[in-house]
């Protein structure tokens, strides 16, 4: 089980990770674009051609991040709050447990469920305003953890 930086950009993620790869010596593991979700025919051009989910190995350390895209429309992107902390978890009664009682007194963003991927996901925003992803992912450990 860990923790992990999930950052969010807005348009940026594969120019910002390339730039910390060669700044601080990491490595880019992965990369995916929204090319590749399930609704991809139902966006843009533009929008199929940001990141979904990348991947930084920075040491033992990780990072990792997407692109807002169509995710969050209408919403602008704040500097500062582009940030969730995101913790592995052993199954998916384990996800809902660790959302139920973070999200008290918040908002759950993301109810657990099952992503396209294969994991279980479930996303919140705590009481003080700081931002949650819980996964469960069958294979067994997140991509790029």
């Amino acid at each position: 089980m860990g923790v992990s930086v999930y950052l969010t950009y807005d348009g940026c993620t594969r120019e910002a990770f390339e730039f910390y790869a060669k700044a601080i010596d990491a490595k880019i593991e992965y990369v995916s674009t929204w090319d590749e979700a399930p609704n991809a025919s139902e966006l843009s051009e533009e929008q199929r051609a940001m990141v979904m989910h990348a991947s930084l190995k920075v040491g033992d350390t990780g990072l990792m991040a997407s692109d807002r895209s169509h995710t969050c429309p209408g919403e602008p992107l704040v500097q500062g709050e582009n940030f969730s902390l995101c913790l592995d978890t052993k199954s998916p009664e384990q996800t809902d447990e660790w959302l139920a009682r973070v999200s008290e007194g918040g908002k759950v963003t993301v109810p657990g469920e099952d992503s396209f991927w294969g994991a279980y996901l479930a996303m919140c925003t705590d009481k003080f305003g700081i931002s949650w992803m819980f996964v469960c992912d069958s294979t067994g450990g997140q991509e790029g953890n």
